[in-house]
């Protein structure tokens, strides 16, 4: 999937620099150079690499602590706290770069949560 679909966007939103249009007074020429190319595409591919493994580290959290919930709820502010810190890391050193990724990371553990809870009433019933 990275291959596939998001290295060749991205890789083409950079390229559209390089166009030339009839109404532009200034243009840009970007220099495609072997170096920046495995550069842009190691820091693509870990950054990637980092929130897939952020994902799959949930998963296992929540599957630890399935019938459980209220560890869960009653971790959240650390988790919160822990998903801004990555979020700083992860991003450049813009706030509303880091409150994006911040924001995203706490829906997608709250969405989470929400379907542990559903899991488990519905194993509830069974």
């Amino acid at each position: 999937m990275f291959n596939n679909f998001i290295f060749p966007i991205s890789w083409n939103f950079f390229l559209r620099f390089q166009e030339y249009l009839l109404f532009q007074n200034l243009t840009f020429h970007f220099e495609v150079k072997l170096n920046e190319y495995l550069i842009f595409y190691k820091s693509i591919y870990y950054l990637c690499s980092l929130i897939f493994q952020a994902a799959v580290s949930f998963f296992i959290f929540l599957d630890l602590f399935r019938t459980n919930v209220f560890i869960i709820k009653k971790l959240r502010k650390i988790f919160y706290f822990l998903f801004f810190i990555l979020s700083t890391f992860a991003t450049p050193p813009e706030v509303i770069y880091q409150l994006a990724m911040g924001i995203c990371t706490i829906l997608i553990y709250e969405l989470l949560i929400v379907y542990m809870i559903f899991k488990t009433k519905l194993s509830i019933f069974k």
